[in-house]
């Protein structure tokens, strides 16, 4: 469901509130009564706190989200997906392809990127549920280990940059029985830059999400009873095991 406006929409703006609360609770009733879960695109702070209000139980972008409301959040553990580089990627295009992005999405994309930064750090500060997610399609799919090193810039810690890539991500996808963790039967997707894991300095942190020296296909891996199962692409030493498994 969209709540408020948006960069590339072009009739209204990020600041604008679309649907009322009304009509988001009814929404949101329909959904969970046939077993889904509702997510909302929501820029303007009215829309984010009507979608937070009436059981969304994610929040995309949330660029306007003030402190109150984070609160709300975390009171009723609704997730946020910040998408960071999707405003950036709008002005990049522009700049890369003259003429593919309309004058009014670059207008108010630049207009958004400061706020919804400082948005990004406050809500981090606060302890809202972060999950990474980047809006992909706006800017180039593969880029969007971008978005881990955004998330680093901004307040994060690296392992707290992973967590919300992998063990939040797939929670708030409702996936999190399958996949997200380490655990005996599910899935492994994902991989490490050698030994070094997750304690890698910020500058390369984005670089070792790219998995150039370990990867594990999705479907392909899953832990059982302490072992890894799993066909890298590379050479995986034993060294490389132990710290996966930790």
């Amino acid at each position: 469901v969209m709540t408020s406006g948006g960069v590339l929409s072009p009739s209204d703006e990020p600041g604008a509130t679309g649907f009322s609360p009304e009509e988001i609770a009814a929404i949101v009733y329909e959904a969970h009564a046939a077993g889904k879960t509702v997510m909302s695109h929501a820029q303007a702070l009215q829309g984010i706190r009507n979608a937070v209000e009436a059981g969304v139980e994610s929040i995309e972008h949330g660029i306007y989200l003030d402190e109150d409301t984070a609160e709300l959040m975390k009171k009723k553990g609704t997730y946020l997906v910040p998408t960071l580089v999707a405003p950036l990627w709008v002005t990049r295009l522009a700049e890369r392809k003259p003429g593919m992005m309309p004058a009014y999405a670059v207008r108010k994309a630049e207009e958004v990127i400061e706020t919804h930064q400082k948005m990004f750090t406050m809500a981090t500060k606060m302890g809202v549920l972060i999950a990474m997610g980047t809006d992909t399609g706006v800017g180039e799919h593969g880029t969007n280990a971008e978005e881990l090193a955004l998330m680093v810039k901004l307040g994060m810690t690296p392992m707290q940059a992973i967590v919300a890539t992998t063990k939040t991500a797939a929670a708030c996808a409702r996936l999190g029985k399958l996949t997200g963790t380490l655990e005996v039967g599910k899935r492994a997707v994902g991989g490490l830059a050698r030994s070094e894991s997750v304690y890698l300095p910020v500058s390369r942190c984005a670089a070792a999400l790219r998995l150039s020296a370990w990867r594990v296909p999705f479907g392909h891996a899953a832990v059982r009873g302490g072992s890894l199962d799993a066909d890298p692409v590379d050479h995986q030493t034993d060294e490389v095991r132990r710290e996966l498994l930790r």
